[in-house]
């Protein structure tokens, strides 16, 4: 199942035994952009951001904006939060943040930022995207795939807002960093505008044999002949 990452950060989580939070975004890693944990804020707006591993999820209901948790509430206390595994965004802030006092920050922290390959899906949205002969414009969305949880593809778009934005797969990327907030690729500006176009409206997901469902989760009824035969977009 292919959803939007945006589409999904705000949608309400869902624990076994009630409403928890609010889901904020994805931490993935870039190695082999496996999806770790979820970021799920608890209560309003200064609730703990808490991580809760991507196989607590049991369904996505994009018609009603909720992702519903394997998990009870109780369980909650005892995850890890946000500072405990941080992407390479969120360690960056806190070493600006130490220069701007006039720290330097310890060594420690450097081989840290150094050597963590996690990032946070909301981050990278508004990077920039640098092929090989020029810019490609910039990541207006990320894809997951459910079934691995996986990054399937980032989103872009070169101009302006109207312009529809291109599928890049991750096998394209050779680099992403904070400080320039870019995304390198090792194709070039034609490739990607000859990739496949994105529209978070198309029905890709074919769920329980009579629905159709768009990136945002959001379904569609058909008739059982109609969906039997129709090829499911990719």
């Amino acid at each position: 199942m292919y959803y939007s990452a945006r589409a999904i950060t705000g949608f309400r989580a869902s624990a076994s035994d009630g409403t928890l939070g609010r889901i904020l975004g994805f931490v993935f890693n870039d190695r082999d952009w496996q999806v770790q944990y979820l970021i799920v804020r608890r209560g309003l707006i200064f609730g703990r951001h808490i991580l809760v591993e991507p196989e607590s999820v049991k369904w996505i209901d994009g018609t009603h904006k909720r992702v519903y948790l394997d998990l009870p509430r109780s369980a909650m206390s005892r995850r890890p939060d946000i500072d405990d595994h941080p992407p390479v965004g969120k360690l960056e802030e806190r070493m600006q943040f130490a220069r701007y006092q006039g720290h330097q920050p310890p060594d420690w922290h450097l081989r840290r930022v150094a050597e963590t390959h996690l990032r946070d899906t909301s981050e990278i949205t508004g990077y920039r995207i640098l092929t090989e002969n020029g810019p490609g414009g910039k990541v207006v969305d990320v894809i997951l795939d459910t079934e691995n949880w996986k990054i399937h593809q980032l989103a872009a778009r070169r101009g302006w807002w109207w312009n529809k934005p291109h599928l890049i797969p991750p096998e394209w990327v050779e680099d992403i960093d904070w400080a320039q907030r870019s995304v390198q690729v090792h194709v070039e500006q034609e490739e990607i505008l000859s990739s496949q176009e994105f529209d978070p409206r198309i029905q890709v997901n074919k769920t329980h044999e009579v629905h159709l469902v768009d990136y945002e989760g959001k379904s569609c009824l058909r008739q059982r002949e109609e969906v039997s035969e129709e090829p499911v977009p990719r």
